[in-house]
This record gives C-alpha cells, structure tokens and sequence, in this order.
C-alpha cells in the first residue's frame, strides 16, 4: 500500500513539510564535482523506492552526487517505479 500511495502523490505534495538539512544541498552539489573519485549514497531510514521520491522531490537526486544504483536496487525500481 505505501508504494502505490506514494506513486499517487505529484512532487510537490510529496516534499510539503520535508526539506534537507542546511548544508545537505551544497555539499552533495560539491560531492558531484568529485564524483571520479567518490562515491556517495544516503541512508535515509525509509523504504527504498519511497527515500527514492522524497529525494527526488527535494531536488537531492538532481545534484548528481548519488551513485548510479546495483542491479539489483535497478530490477526492483522497476518492480516499484
């Protein structure tokens, strides 16, 4: 049920009331720059196809710091988009 409820949910009505802490932001855009040479991920607490659009919303995956994620994270996203 959490996965389908989350897929309902449009961006902006998923980021109502979440946002990164201070400094999250322009550390991950920094960390991009430095992506041959390090590789970055977040633990966020949550499951992952949903940590995976809360980021989204936020604007954390468009900094391009994030590792391109395994085979195996890559085969459930599109069990759970």
């Amino acid at each position: 049920y959490m996965y389908e409820y989350i897929a309902s949910l449009s961006e902006e009505e998923i980021s109502k009331g979440i946002a990164p802490l201070p400094g999250v932001m322009e550390t991950l855009e920094r960390l991009a720059r430095l992506k041959e040479e390090v590789a970055c991920g977040l633990v966020t607490g949550n499951v992952e196809g949903i940590a995976r659009r809360k980021m989204k919303a936020v604007g954390i995956y468009q900094t391009g710091a994030l590792a391109t994620p395994s085979a195996e994270q890559q085969e459930q996203n599109q069990l759970y988009p």
